[in-house]
């Protein structure tokens, strides 16, 4: 299986992608289907066609960690909103 690039990326590095992968990611993010049509439009299962979106996009952000790590601080790092009321 060939890999696709996906586009640019910070510093202008190219992110690759397996096909299936890529194929799922551009047809939700760009064309704007839903994975439901993306599963008919390929003839696969709708889970099948999630799974490759998400571990596409695992990889993406694990490539995009590698490239900008000041942009992946840890959780503790910054504050976080408190989601309750008044205490």
């Amino acid at each position: 299986m060939t890999g696709g690039a996906l586009g640019p990326c910070p510093g202008g590095a190219e992110v690759d992608l397996p096909d299936s992968q890529r194929q799922v990611i551009e047809m939700n993010r760009f064309d704007g289907l839903s994975f439901g049509e993306i599963a008919r439009a390929l003839d696969i299962s709708e889970g099948a066609c999630k799974l490759r979106a998400f571990r596409g996009y695992e990889t993406l952000r694990a490539k995009l960690a590698a490239l900008a790590p000041e942009l992946t601080g840890s959780p503790s790092a910054s504050p976080s909103p408190s989601l309750g009321g008044a205490a």
